[in-house]
């Protein structure tokens, strides 16, 4: 990889600065980037589907306690899962 420079009869100066441009160019191009480190997420995020009934809900719910739609449903996971799950062991046994 190199550069091609035309420079007047008696420019030594002006060689030399494009020679070390040169140089500079090619060792910026021979040295990999350091990769990119992203933190890690402590949230994962799942794309969820609901009826419009439903959505509105939620709405009304998170009216009701004052709280964010999306903490609404965070909430509601949290607390209904291990009744759903206490329901469904019942009714497979």
């Amino acid at each position: 990889m190199g550069v091609v420079f035309i420079v007047g009869k008696n420019s030594t100066v002006i060689t030399f600065f494009y020679i070390f441009i040169d140089v500079c160019i090619s060792l910026f191009y021979c040295f990999p980037m350091p990769k990119e480190t992203r933190p890690k997420s402590t949230h994962s995020h799942i794309p969820l589907r609901v009826p419009a009934s439903l959505k509105l809900e939620i709405h009304n719910t998170a009216k009701e306690v004052e709280l964010s739609e999306q903490e609404t449903m965070r909430q509601a996971l949290r607390r209904g899962l291990p009744l759903l799950k206490q329901i469904m062991a019942s009714a497979a046994a």
